[in-house]
């Protein structure tokens, strides 16, 4: 194996869009996460919220003696800094958008590598980034800390004495259902066990209790019912227009996708108590959203309660070895912590490349220091 057996390139718009079985057959064979990096979710995304005018596909794949091995699913957005007298061209990967929203968020992001080349393909990756002039800063989101290429970041930014910044961090919470059910049960806390699994036979008292889950739930009455619990208690719509898009496509029987909607909902007497959205690929179920009536019974916590089922119902698949809460915390509660067995952290950094930014973020934490120290002073 030597460099010459080696390629980098950019992917065009047409490469992306025709790149499906190559991109899933890599993803098939790398440590890559099968929902968030998979072809279905990046290109969809791209389409969905990418805008011609403002960012560009920056797309590198990395290819050994002409097979796919690596892609770097990265764009550059066109922003600005102080009221637009500084232009600025930021790199990001497909999923995010620190400025202006950017649908569903998108966790465990980085570059898909072929596992038996994941040093070496993952070395040529950063490099072909970094050597790269185009872009003048990096916002890298929901990186897995523990991942061989947020390491190789780092280090290609201390080479080239460009600084970086952590923007912040988030734990992904999750349970290994291949494990057995009663096992599950035992670790949990005896609170913990009563929430998920004990207020079944109280929520019982008030009528007939019903978990619709499979083929009998419609995508679209689970998006709206979490919609209106939602607005209820953030007063704010979580489905918007590009979001339901961008679910539905993702489980559409013609997408060519491996992706299962496996939602449910948690009936009283037929009326909706709780909505759960759930996405399943590759043995692994991944908690997107969960909506719920607050305050229905003061011991009684409804979103717990459904993921109890829900929980359940993963263990009983043979199918499935895994379920994932994902990043965030609750309202009042980081309650998933209590919930999981294992856990993975994600990062969020930026590397600064334009001279000018480096000034002025170097000023900005100069300001910041100076106010630090002029409130500790006054409380001295």
């Amino acid at each position: 194996m030597s460099e010459s057996d080696f390629e980098v390139r950019l992917w065009s718009e047409q490469e992306f869009k025709a790149g499906r079985d190559d991109w899933q057959r890599l993803l098939a064979s790398s440590n890559g996460d099968k929902l968030f990096l998979s072809w279905a979710w990046m290109y969809n995304w791209w389409t969905l919220w990418a805008r011609s005018d403002m960012e560009e596909l920056y797309l590198q794949a990395a290819y050994y003696r002409g097979e796919l091995v690596g892609i770097a699913p990265c764009y550059i957005e066109k922003t600005h800094y102080f009221a637009k007298l500084l232009p600025v061209k930021r790199l990001h990967f497909i999923g995010h958008r620190h400025s202006r929203g950017g649908g569903l968020r998108s966790e465990y992001l980085g570059p898909i590598v072929r596992s038996d080349l994941e040093a070496s393909v993952s070395v040529l990756l950063a490099e072909a980034i970094f050597c790269n002039p185009r872009w003048d800063e990096a916002i890298l989101s929901d990186l897995v800390r523990e991942d061989v290429f947020h390491r190789l970041l780092k280090d290609q930014s201390r080479l080239n004495n460009y600084p970086i910044r952590v923007l912040g961090a988030s734990i992904c919470y999750s349970v290994n259902a291949i494990d057995k059910f009663d096992k599950y049960k035992e670790k949990r806390g005896r609170n913990t066990r009563l929430k998920l699994f004990g207020r079944r036979k109280l929520l019982a008292e008030y009528g007939r209790v019903e978990l619709v889950s499979g083929d009998s739930v419609d995508v679209g009455t689970v998006m709206d019912s979490i919609d209106e619990f939602h607005h209820i208690r953030f007063k704010s719509t979580t489905f918007t227009d590009k979001r339901r898009a961008l679910v539905r496509r993702l489980v559409s029987n013609g997408s060519g996708s491996d992706i299962q909607c496996t939602s449910s909902l948690l009936q009283l007497d037929g009326e909706t108590l709780s909505a759960m959205l759930n996405l399943l690929v590759a043995g692994k179920v991944y908690n997107i959203q969960l909506g719920y009536v607050e305050n229905f019974d003061k011991k009684i916590s409804l979103g717990t309660l459904h993921l109890g089922y829900a929980i359940e119902e993963a263990f009983n698949n043979p199918g499935i070895h895994s379920f994932d809460f994902l990043a965030g915390e609750g309202k009042n509660s980081d309650y998933k912590k209590r919930l999981a067995e294992l856990e993975s952290t994600l990062e969020s950094i930026m590397v600064i490349r334009n001279p000018v930014l480096k000034i002025a973020y170097r000023f900005n934490d100069w300001l910041k220091e100076l106010s630090e120290k002029k409130a500790v002073a006054k409380t001295a």
